[in-house]
């Protein structure tokens, strides 16, 4: 019971450390940038800067609520296995998903040079 204790207190503070940026990215009046290595583009060269926040916003803030959804489920299970499988499932398979509508929100929003 302690560790499903610390599990949720973990996913927690990762949820609102998730949560807190795709508020931030929405509230944003610059363009924001999604890669932490990546340069944000200039409000020129977004057609919708608020649509991009938005959208930006929301794949975090999604994420975040899958971090909270997992944590509340590993409280039910028992395997160490099947608890692991969620983790990595849940922290893992939604960051190239991420990217892939990060790309999209380029191809749509960015305009071409």
């Amino acid at each position: 019971m302690e560790g499903a204790i610390i599990n949720i207190f973990i996913n927690a503070y990762v949820a609102l450390f998730m949560l807190g940026i795709g508020i931030s990215m929405i509230k944003s009046k610059k363009p924001t940038g999604f890669y932490t290595s990546e340069k944000p583009h200039d409000a020129s060269e977004i057609t919708d800067v608020k649509k991009w926040n938005l959208y930006h916003g929301l794949i975090f803030i999604v994420y975040a609520v899958l971090i909270m959804l997992a944590a509340i489920v590993l409280i039910f299970i028992k395997s160490e296995t099947i608890m692991l499988f969620i983790l990595f499932g849940v922290y893992l398979l939604p960051l190239p998903i991420m990217i892939i509508i990060h790309h999209l929100l380029e191809k749509n929003y960015v305009i071409k040079k």
